[in-house]
This record gives structure tokens, C-alpha cells and sequence, in this order.
């Protein structure tokens, strides 16, 4: 293959035949390019230029001579492919059984019996503004190219035009410049065409499960965080993220204010419980025994704290109330009475549109993860509720989680004080310290009662020196439990004397010293574990944690509450909207798979299906292709609704009228469905249908991915604005609406090889291997070079094959086939001979065939195009001015009476005698 063509520009389809008047209203075809631009899914062509396919008759060319010179206008530049359908103006009278075709008879054109416009009925007139390089004509007499000699004439069949259609859609660039090499840029067309494609059942089984798959099913109630393998791979973007998390990405700066209100209570607070800390650790030294050391400080201390704790859960208590119920976190005023309480909200350094553009990222990277619609939407509620700012209400009741009201109050150093001295452990150091010191012998046994004397001083010194308040009676009980248990020692300790057994005078002195340490050890014991039993009922500690609690809940009010409010509100109702609009799009998918997806429209077979419908044109010439002939342009895609009759015999079957019968739409191309053993289709047109490759499916997610991908891009614009709802979110549904319709018009007229307009991801798209689930070996026979026409069907009416050029040489060929199939054909002479899509290798054709070949991105076609030129003098120009007076041909047109037009007396204006000037003795 020798070029490549892309399709960038879309090929406007008019079709001229039935109602073409109303094209030449103001307006009108600006509104028909339009409509049809719109339903393609294409923009205006940003350098104003425009191509044209024009439908008419050879009576139509000079009946609608203005109409082409207005398209010819249109737009920066324009081109026109005219396709000429049926026989010449009164050739249809004519009985071409009564001897050879280029010699049926004619009326004379001169002479006594000649009647006026005989001369015209083997001419093509053609409107002078179609000739240049911008312009051609294809002239197909007989579509069906099916009839012999004495058939009976028929409407045209609206599946071969369908078809023929398409095809010079595709190739409109190719044509157009073939056509530019014959001398009259009018040509014959001959065509043999492979349509590579889907069934019928197939195509419909995999739109439907692709939409099931792309809306997902409706949600159960399940929470989001147990749904969903993927939703760890979704990584937020930055500025979502950040409000996400509802800190800022960087380092947080304090939230109190160094000296404010809120900095001042909660450092006295803190100061206040310090300076308890340490009289507490002071009074449990023996200095604070003997002494009394920090008694009063730790009292005094604990009172601060109680005080400072109070008034710093007033004042969180404040600063929250001003995000409670009814109050926005977001206003002016709410900020104000936050400074003024000395509390500091972090500044926010990033933009809505930065929100909005990560919102986008957001979107299209789950879509890219081929998560469903529905899965999107809930991901995207659930990130509204997270990044919206918290609940000030919330907040409140956890402030009283964190320190409750009454907190404050019971930090006091008015606790019960209590020393445990009679327990087993208490007693039995008593005992071992007294018999320890009473092992000297006397007078060493005194030592034992210096012993006792310690731990009953000790005992009765603890209750004076205790900072809470003293259980009545429990010194004295104290004191007396240690003076028994120290008088059983001493008594054990003498035990050994009283035996005889002998003491060595430094075990004795060693025993003394250690029973007055013991002694020691459990008075200060005693008094240090009666200050830590004190100590956790005062609620320094329960002070302390709240403090840090309530600190750490302003903090976090600040930033959840307040810092980025307003971008954050922002956020939340803009991930609320695109939930909607993922909703609202998986609802269209659901409606688009319910009301066009049913299998009697989709998968018809030939049992029963559509209706041709055929009705007199206004003009009465022949059968008209519109209902309403009040728009006549044609609209590429459209696909009409299934008609509820059944079929009528000899009815297209499995697919719409190729021309719809409403009158908002004119050109449809077919939707082959049926088998071409059925009969059904012309005879050069072929067909081989495919049930799916493996990547079908994933295929069509993806379209339908990138489809709503490019629905949804005007919307973020109005996401960024805060616009997301009301009609931003109503335009939107509607531009789904119709973007969806173009993916599934695309699938079911250009097929799934071809990738749809809002396609994005084309080079990773499958080949028609794995989309079809066939080969490509018919494809590569199908472009095999013909030069002998052997498998070509001419579309040529028998009255019109005399007019062709009988030079073999004259002939013009095009061979084309879907771009997507070239991996299939690369290689195959036929193919090119190894030739790259990208045109670099012209490939090989035989000798003396004059060909080009093309790859086409779009359709659905392989085959070849035969353009065969007319004989010299069958294509007359004309003027719209000689049409002004009478457009019947059976007058004077010319205004000059008849004379002699070409100024020569009427001589040989050929210069050949007369001769037979086509070299194949046949005359025209």
C-alpha cells in the first residue's frame, strides 16, 4: 500500500435527490453540516476546509446547478464528489434487447423528424462548476449492477448505496484526485468490495456486555474501604490528596499563636503541672519526710492546674462552637473569633484549579483502571465525605471524650492518704529488721530497740508529713502493728543467747547495721508508695493527658475544620457532582444498552427485520429516499428505530433503510448483518463475519472509556469554577448522551476495527485478529491487483456502457484496505508487496494497470475501485444562466435560435473526418 489516509476530516453527505430546496434556504446548509459534524462526533475543521459527497441524478446535476455552486463556496475550501446515480434523461424509454447497446436507436438530430434535445439524451450535462481540481463526478447507472437486457427498472438498491457510500467516504481524497487525471474528472465506477467484520449476534452480545461492564452493577451498601482489589493502585493526586488528608503536604506551623489567649492557658496549665511534678518528686525524698519539703508547693500547684485545665477546655470548647451546627467554617468572622482566642489556622498555598485539574487525574485514572462507572462514582462520594471539613458537633463531643467537664474539678491534693504498714510484706520487714539487730549479745541487744524505734518514729512521722488528707486512726493502729512486729524480732533475734550459741562480736555489729538500714528502707518504702497511691487520685496524670488530648484536638479541629475550608468545601461538592455525573452516565449506558441493544435490533437475522421504505420523490422522478422532503442531507452513523411491522418481502431484512424515512435524516450507512448466502446485498459486495476475538470486549470498555473521558472534558472547566451542578451537570449528561450514541453508531456502521472518534489510546488498540476473531486472508486476496477486471462488477446500466471509454489504458484502479489489518496482509504482493502503513513502499502492481493503494483507518472495506472514463463528447458543460428561461431540454436553452454554437458552420470539430475516433470500430 502506497498512502495511508486518516480520516481527520469528516466527508459531509448530501443528498441531493429528494429535497435538496431546502438546502438553499439561508442557512440551511450550514445547519446540515453542522447536524452532521455534531453527529459524527467531530469538530469544525479549524482551517475552514470541507469535503463533500454529493447524491444526485444526471437530470439533478443542472437542476441543482446553484446548490453546487454553493457548497463549492463553503467554508474556506471546499471539495465535491458528486456520485451520479441512474440512467440519462429519457434513455429509459428505449429498448436496449433490440441489438448492440452502443447502437440502440436514437432519435435524429437533424433534419425534418428531429426532435428537440435528441441530441442530449447520450450527453451527461454537467454544471460548468464542477470542473477543476476540486470537483469530480462518479457516474453509477446501475447500483445493483445485476440487470441483463429487457429486465424490468427498479429503485436502486439502498444497501449498495449505502455501502457505495461508505466506501468513497474513505477514499473521498483518493477519488477526488483520480478523477482530477480524466480529461472531464467524470468517471464509471467498478467495484468488488470485502466487508471484514462482526456478526450480527456477535457485535450485539459484545456491546452489551461491554456496557454491563462499563456501568458496573448497582452498589449492595457495601462500605467502600472492603470493596475493591484496586482501590490501594489508585494513588491520589497531590492537591486532592493534601485536602484529603486535610493537612497541609509540608511541615505544619503551631496552632496557638506564641502569647495568645490559647498559647497562655494551655502553658500555664502545663507550667501548673510541672511545678506539681516536681514538689511531688521533692516531697517523696526523705528531706519531704523529715521535713516536709514541697508539701505545701504540691498543694498549691495542683489548685493552678485544676484552674488553667478548666479554662483551656473553655476556651478549646469556644473555638470548636465556632464550626457547631449552623455555623460555617469558611466565613470571615468565624476566622476572626479564631485569632482573637489565639489560635492560628496554616495558610493553603494551593488553587481550586489545581483541585479541579487533580479531580480530572482522579477520574480518568480509575477509568483508565477500567474500574466501572458505578465503582468511580462510589470512590468519588467516598472522597467527598472524607476531604469535606469535619463536623464542629463532632468535634464537641469529643472534646468531652477527651477531657470531661468534670476533669478539671477533681485535680485537687485534698485525696486520702493512706500507708499501708500491716501488710504481710510491712510486717515481716519489721520482724527481720528487729531480730537482724538483736543477734549482738548484750549489751548489743539495745541496738534492736533503736530499730524498733525506726520504724515506729517512722510510721507516726508519715502521717504528720502527709499532703492529703489522713484516714482517722490509722497512725496510731500503724504504729502499734509495727511495735508488736519489731517486739516478735527482738525476741527472735536474743533466741540464739538464750540457747548459748555464741555470736561473734562483728556478725553482731554487722546485724545491727543492717537491721536499722531495713528499718530505714521501709519507712521511706512505705512513704514513697502512700505518695504515688496519693498521687494517681489527685489526677495530675488524668490532667496532664487531657491537656494533651484537648491540644491535640485543637490542632486537629484547626486543620480539619478550618484550614483550606473553602477549598475543601470546594472539593467535596465537586466530587459530589462527578459522582452524579458518573452515575448519571452509567444510567445513559444502561438506557443505551436497554432501548438499542435488545437483540431483534442489534442481532436481527433474515427471518425478519426491516422494511425498505420506497416512495414517489416530489419531483416524480422515481423512488424517493426521504419521507419528508424538508431535510435532505444526510446524516452519517444514524441509525433509526426498529420498525415494529415485520418484514415485507424483498425488504433489506436485518438492517435499516440505507435512507431513513423521517425527515431529520438522510444518508445511513447499512448495518450488514445477514448471511451473503442469504441473497441478500448486490452482487459485488462480499462478506466475512467474525464471532470475536479475546480482546473484543476489553475493546469496547475502552472505547466506551475514552468516549466518556471526552464527554466529561468540558466539565471540569465548570468543577474548577464551582459550577458543577445545575446546567453544567445537565449539559453534560446530554453531551454523554450523544458522545455515547456516536461510539455506538461507529460500532454498528464503521465496525470495531476502526477506532471511534473519541478514541485515545489507538496505538495499543488490537488488531482485527483479535478483535474479529478471523484471519486476514480474504483481506489480502480482496486487494489483489485485477488488471483484467475478471472479478470487478462495473456499475454501469446497460444504456450507460456504451458511453465508457473503451482504452484500457484510461482506467484508473484503487486498492484499499482498513489500516488495522495490515499486520494480517504485510508481506503479500497483492498488499503491497510488504508495504508499512506509512506509506514509504508503493508496493508492486503488473504492468500497464495504472494503481493506487491506500490504507484507510476508517471502515470497515477491503477490495478494489475501478474508475473507467466516458467517451469524448458524452460530458457537456453547462451554465446555470442557459438553464434560466426553460430547464426542459426540448427547447432552445441557449438563446440563440438554434445557430451554430461552436462558431464553425457546423464542420468536423474533431478534425478526424468523421472517423471513427475510439479506434474500436464501434462508433459511440
Amino acid at each position: 500500500m502506497s498512502e495511508v489516509r486518516d480520516g481527520a476530516h469528516a466527508v459531509i453527505v448530501l443528498d441531493l435527490r429528494s429535497g435538496a430546496h431546502r438546502l438553499t434556504a439561508p442557512g440551511a446548509l450550514r445547519r446540515a453540516v453542522q447536524k452532521q459534524l455534531r453527529h459524527e462526533g467531530l469538530p469544525e475543521p479549524g482551517d475552514g476546509h470541507y469535503r463533500f459527497l454529493l447524491l444526485d441524478t444526471p437530470r439533478g446535476l443542472t437542476d441543482h446547478h446553484s446548490l453546487y455552486e454553493k457548497v463549492l463556496g463553503y467554508g474556506t475550501k471546499a471539495w465535491l464528489l458528486g456520485l451520479v446515480i441512474g440512467d440519462l434523461p429519457g434513455t429509459a424509454d428505449t429498448d436496449a434487447s433490440t441489438g448492440p447497446y452502443d447502437d440502440f436507436p436514437a432519435a435524429p438530430e437533424s433534419g425534418p423528424d428531429a426532435e428537440p434535445g435528441a441530441a442530449l439524451n447520450r450527453r451527461l450535462l454537467r454544471p460548468a462548476a464542477l470542473h477543476g481540481p476540486d470537483s469530480g463526478l462518479l457516474w453509477a447507472g446501475d447500483l445493483r449492477a445485476a440487470r441483463t437486457a429487457g429486465d424490468p427498472v427498479g429503485a436502486d438498491d439502498p444497501e449498495a448505496l449505502a455501502v457505495l457510500v461508505d466506501l468513497l467516504r474513505a477514499l473521498f481524497d483518493e477519488t477526488l484526485d483520480t478523477l482530477a487525471k480524466f480529461p472531464d474528472a467524470v468517471a464509471v465506477p467498478g467495484v468488488r468490495v470485502l466487508e471484514h467484520d462482526l456478526s450480527g449476534a456477535a457485535r450485539a452480545r459484545a456491546w452489551r456486555e461491554a456496557l454491563n461492564r462499563f456501568a458496573g452493577e448497582r452498589s449492595s451498601g457495601t462500605p467502600l474501604s472492603t470493596d475493591g482489589e484496586d482501590t490501594a493502585r489508585i494513588e491520589l493526586p497531590k492537591p486532592v490528596d493534601e485536602l484529603a488528608a486535610g493537612r497541609p503536604a509540608g511541615p505544619v506551623p503551631g496552632h496557638r499563636v506564641p502569647g495568645g489567649p490559647a498559647d497562655r492557658a494551655y502553658t500555664d496549665c502545663v507550667d501548673a503541672l510541672d511545678d506539681a511534678c516536681v514538689a511531688w518528686a521533692q516531697l517523696g525524698s526523705g528531706s519531704g519526710l523529715l521535713l516536709g519539703a514541697g508539701r505545701r508547693a504540691v498543694a498549691s500547684a495542683l489548685d493552678t492546674a485544676s484552674r488553667t485545665l478548666g479554662a483551656y477546655r473553655a476556651l478549646v470548647v469556644r473555638a470548636l462552637k465556632e464550626g457547631a451546627a449552623g455555623a460555617s467554617p469558611a466565613t470571615p468572622e468565624s476566622a476572626l473569633a479564631l485569632a482573637g482566642l489565639g489560635v492560628r489556622i496554616p495558610p493553603y498555598t494551593g488553587s481550586r484549579e489545581a483541585v479541579g485539574e487533580g479531580l480530572h487525574r482522579l477520574a480518568e485514572r480509575m477509568l483508565a483502571e477500567r474500574l466501572a462507572l458505578r465503582s468511580v462514582a462510589e470512590r468519588f462520594a467516598a472522597l467527598s465525605e472524607q476531604v469535606a471539613p469535619a463536623s464542629g458537633a463532632g468535634l464537641l463531643a469529643e472534646t468531652d471524650r477527651r477531657c470531661p467537664p468534670e476533669l478539671p474539678g477533681l485535680v485537687s491534693a485534698e485525696q486520702d492518704f493512706t500507708v499501708s504498714t500491716t501488710g504481710p510484706g510491712q510486717l515481716a520487714g519489721a520482724v527481720a529488721a528487729c531480730a537482724t539487730a538483736a543477734l549482738w549479745p548484750w549489751p548489743g541487744t539495745l541496738a534492736a530497740l533503736a530499730v524498733l524505734l525506726v520504724l515506729v518514729g517512722g510510721t507516726l512521722l508519715t502521717g504528720l508529713r502527709q499532703p492529703g488528707r489522713a484516714t482517722t486512726g490509722a497512725g496510731a493502729a500503724a504504729a502499734a502493728a509495727q511495735a508488736a512486729a519489731g517486739a516478735v524480732g527482738v525476741l527472735g533475734g536474743i533466741l540464739p543467747s538464750v540457747m548459748g550459741v555464741s555470736v561473734p562480736p562483728w556478725a553482731g555489729l554487722l546485724g545491727a547495721l543492717c537491721g536499722t538500714a531495713l528499718a530505714v528502707a521501709l519507712v521511706v518504702s512505705r512513704w514513697r508508695r502512700a505518695l504515688d497511691r496519693w498521687w494517681e487520685l489527685t489526677g495530675a496524670d488524668d490532667a496532664r493527658r487531657a491537656l494533651d488530648g484537648l491540644d491535640a484536638l485543637l490542632a486537629e479541629a484547626v486543620l480539619r475544620q478550618r484550614w483550606a475550608a473553602e477549598e475543601r468545601l470546594h472539593c467535596a461538592d465537586a466530587a459530589r457532582m462527578v459522582a452524579g455525573a458518573l452515575r448519571g452516565a452509567a444510567a445513559t449506558v444502561e438506557e443505551l444498552e436497554h432501548h438499542r441493544g435488545e437483540p431483534d435490533f442489534l442481532a436481527a437475522s433474515t427471518a425478519g427485520g426491516w422494511q425498505d421504505p420506497v416512495r414517489e420523490a416530489p419531483d416524480g422522478r422515481g423512488p424517493g429516499r426521504f419521507a419528508d422532503p424538508d431535510d435532505g442531507f444526510a446524516r452519517p452513523g444514524w441509525m433509526p428505530e426498529p420498525d415494529p411491522r415485520p418484514s415485507a418481502p424483498g425488504g433489506t431484512g436485518d438492517r435499516p433503510p440505507a435512507f431513513g424515512p423521517d425527515g431529520t435524516d438522510g444518508h445511513g450507512p447499512h448495518v450488514p448483518q445477514a448471511d451473503r448466502a442469504s441473497g441478500d446485498g448486490p452482487r459485488w459486495l462480499d462478506r466475512e463475519a467474525g464471532e470475536g476475538g479475546p480482546r473484543l470486549v476489553d475493546t469496547l470498555v475502552g472505547d466506551l472509556t475514552d468516549t466518556l473521558v471526552g464527554a466529561l472534558d468540558p466539565y471540569w472547566g465548570a468543577v474548577a469554577r464551582g459550577q458543577a451542578a445545575g446546567p453544567a451537570l445537565s449539559r453534560v449528561e446530554e453531551r454523554m448522551r450523544l458522545m455515547l450514541e456516536v461510539t455506538r453508531r461507529h460500532l454498528f456502521t464503521q465496525g470495531v476495527v476502526s477506532p471511534p472518534p473519541y478514541a485515545r489510546s489507538v496505538e495499543r488498540r488490537g488488531n482485527a485478529e483479535g478483535l474479529l476473531g478471523i484471519g486476514h486472508q480474504r483481506v489480502a486476496d480482496a486487494i489483489e491487483p485485477d488488471p483484467q477486471g475478471r472479478r470487478i462488477v462495473d456499475l454501469a446500466s446497460p444504456r450507460q456502457a456504451p458511453l465508457l471509454s473503451k482504452d484500457p489504458t484510461g482506467v484508473e484502479w484503487i486498492r484499499f484496505a482498513p489500516q488495522a489489518v495490515w499486520s494480517g496482509t504485510e508481506g503479500r504482493g497483492g498488499a503491497g508487496g510488504g508495504a508499512e502503513p506509512d506509506g514509504r513502499s508503493p508496493g508492486t502492481t503488473p504492468p500497464g494497470m495504472r494503481s493506487r493503494s491506500v490504507w484507510t483507518s476508517t471502515g470497515r472495506y477491503a477490495g478494489l475501485l475501478k474508475l473507467v472514463p466516458l467517451r469524448t463528447g458524452v460530458v457537456r458543460p453547462v451554465r446555470l444562466r442557459e438553464w434560466a428561461d426553460d430547464r426542459s431540454p426540448a427547447r432552445d436553452r441557449y438563446g440563440d435560435g438554434g445557430r451554430d454554437r461552436y462558431g464553425d458552420g457546423g464542420r468536423d470539430r474533431y478534425g478526424d473526418g468523421g472517423r471513427d475516433r475510439y479506434g474500436d470500430e464501434g462508433g459511440e
